[in-house]
């Protein structure tokens, strides 16, 4: 079987230029809380080499075993919302966007077409009826209907809240990508206004009293947005960065929350969702065994023994 491998890589401003070398001629994936670096396997043949392009904390994995760790993170199993809808959405536009003829999408597409089954199955089977597992249906109850929100961002997170904010209240985006925003506008019909991230200060007015990050900035670049547009302790701030636990903001706030707190909304059936994960993650061990012992037609009629 052909196969694939990948290098997992927690999100850290810090490192979010660092580029893994040529040896690597795969692809990348970035999110909020990762970046996943996908390689053929076959073509990276110097272990040295290998272990010189990685930073101390990333995790590298080869054949069943990376396609068992993305079929996980599709499911949404290593999420701090256990179960979350939004990742396997975002990573369905990404693979989509790539275009056909790329090496790689041609070489392991069917592979990613079968994840796609099975976290389907998995999700169908296992994850589903514990409650919403969305972070901008949580996020949407926290916001009052007809009070203006500025959104950090032009994700997947910004795009799935959009639909729901734009109706009910006034909006803009303050993005460092003009045109994905104008892209994720246009799919979500939204008409508010666009701003860049780093244009000038002069003549912009103060933030809405609530902000949502929903883009990766490093503490320091978060606190002096916030000190630029007159953020006080009025403001509401929530916080969807992978290291907002740690994020200590220049003001007071009035309301400050972060990416794990709205894990706690589940705490209330946290043992049901716990025991959905083990369910989930036994069924893609179960895939990942089938798939070990599947006999290989060879050209000649041989199996593989």
């Amino acid at each position: 079987m052909t196969e694939f491998g990948l290098i997992n890589r927690a999100f850290l401003k810090e490192f979010s230029d660092h580029n893994l070398p040529n040896v690597f001629s795969g692809l990348v994936w970035k999110t909020c809380l990762r970046e996943v670096y996908f390689f053929d396997s076959s073509q990276v043949d110097d272990s040295e080499k290998l272990k010189l392009s990685l930073e101390n904390s990333d995790q590298i994995y080869l054949g069943l075993s990376a396609e068992v760790f993305l079929a996980e993170i599709l499911c949404g199993l290593k999420s701090q919302l256990i179960g979350e809808t939004e990742v396997f959405g975002q990573f369905k536009s990404w693979w989509k966007a790539i275009p056909v003829e790329h090496e790689f999408k041609r070489k392991f597409n069917s592979r990613i077409e079968t994840l796609f089954a099975l976290v389907k199955t998995v999700r169908e089977k296992s994850l589903c009826g514990h409650g919403s597992q969305s972070y901008g249906s949580l996020l949407r109850r926290n916001i009052q209907i007809g009070e203006a929100v500025d959104i950090i961002g032009a994700g997947h997170l910004t795009e799935e809240i959009l639909p729901w904010v734009k109706d009910k209240t006034s909006c803009r985006l303050w993005v460092r990508n003009t045109e994905k925003a104008a892209r994720v506008a246009k799919t979500t019909s939204f008409d508010g206004a666009i701003i860049q991230l780093d244009q000038p200060v002069e003549g912009v007015e103060k933030l809405a009293r609530t902000v949502i990050c929903a883009a990766p900035m490093s503490h320091s670049e978060l606190n002096q947005f916030m000190k630029n547009h007159g953020v006080s302790c009025e403001h509401q701030l929530f916080d969807f960065r992978q290291d907002s636990a740690t994020f200590d903001p220049f003001t007071r706030l009035s309301l400050h929350k972060k990416l794990s707190d709205f894990s706690t909304a589940f705490e209330s059936n946290r043992c049901e969702i716990e025991k959905k994960a083990l369910e989930a993650k036994s069924q893609i061990q179960s895939w990942m065994m089938a798939q070990k012992n599947k006999s290989v037609l060879r050209p000649f009629g041989w199996d593989d023994l």
